[in-house]
């Protein structure tokens, strides 16, 4: 039986008072104990709605900054994927190297600026049974010498900042659910200052630790954007009656399961010619009849003529 959103509504509005009532009664200082409580319940609640695990392709992060070395790309890398992993087990990360078509994620298609084409990667998605794709990158790790205090009082505080930037894209629209960078900065000391500006950046606990920081918080942002959104597969090819659908037993589905069967969108054009699909209209209902690993056949259970490209999701 998939999970009912009567239910989980239900069980939302009676937890959430007993924990604010806890955190009133116990003080400020458990409130953030609380709080990232209450924010893991409520993602937990979002990734069970469906019952369905959603496929999301990484494309490799960029170092972009003059520090590029293997050991900073494997800190972040390692404490972000890793994040996702335990924190969403229903999201299946798929890396260049885990996929029979790895151009796909290392060498995604760009427009002419170079920049990723969001609507040609959600059309190659579709076909993929991806349901996201998220990047990012290093944009800076820089020195500063910040000036503190004020009057007679005023000193300069050696400091390491790195900024991050992480993008998640929908397969679905096209769109970005999330184009975000975050920023951390600490002290450091005078040799230690001395060494970073120099290049010498490799396994310093600084920098480690502000890679730590991002590389979680950028993990529960992919987290928190990613179980908020319903499932969604999409039709790959129809041959006579069989419908073959770019997701299968990875994701979730099982014989008998009946998905709603929805257009494949309106193509729309935003600034700088870029393109998004408009989500289109119910037009019929399908049933699952096999399921492989990565993709199941389908029959269609309405008088409708399904096409590849359009979208299939579970009831509400």
């Amino acid at each position: 039986m998939r999970y009912s959103p009567l239910k989980k509504t239900s069980y939302l509005s009676c937890i959430l008072p007993i924990i604010t009532a806890i955190c009133l009664l116990a003080g400020c200082s458990w409130y953030q104990t609380a709080q990232q409580t209450t924010k893991n319940l409520i993602r937990d609640f979002n990734a069970a709605e469906d019952g369905l695990n959603k496929v999301v392709g990484v494309i490799p992060f960029e170092n972009r900054t003059r520090y590029s070395t293997q050991a900073i790309d494997d800190s972040f890398n390692t404490v972000f994927l890793n994040t996702i992993a335990q924190t969403c087990p229903s999201l299946i990360l798929v890396l260049p190297d885990q996929t029979p078509e790895p151009d796909r994620l290392q060498a995604p298609p760009r427009n002419s600026v170079g920049l990723i084409d969001n609507l040609a990667l959600a059309l190659l998605g579709r076909q993929g049974g991806y349901n996201a794709f998220i990047t990012g990158g290093m944009v800076t790790l820089e020195t500063i010498e910040a000036e503190t205090g004020m009057l007679w009082f005023k000193d300069t505080q050696n400091r390491v900042r790195i900024r991050m930037s992480i993008s998640i894209y929908d397969t679905r629209t096209g769109a970005k659910m999330a184009d975000n960078t975050l920023m951390r900065e600490v002290d450091v000391d005078q040799t230690l200052f001395e060494q970073i500006k120099e290049g010498k950046i490799d396994h310093i606990d600084p920098i480690d630790s502000l890679l730590t920081e991002l590389g979680s918080e950028m993990g529960d942002q992919v987290c928190d954007t990613l179980t908020a959104q319903p499932w969604s597969g999409f039709v790959k090819a129809v041959d006579d009656i069989a419908i073959t659908i770019s997701s299968g037993s990875q994701s979730g589905l099982k014989i008998g399961d009946r998905l709603n069967l929805y257009d494949e969108g309106q193509l729309i054009q935003g600034v700088d010619g870029i393109g998004f699909l408009v989500p289109g209209q119910k037009i019929g209902e399908v049933e699952i009849t096999e399921v492989g690993p990565q993709q199941s056949e389908a029959i269609c259970l309405t008088d409708v003529v399904p096409i590849p490209g359009q979208v299939v999701q579970m009831p509400n």
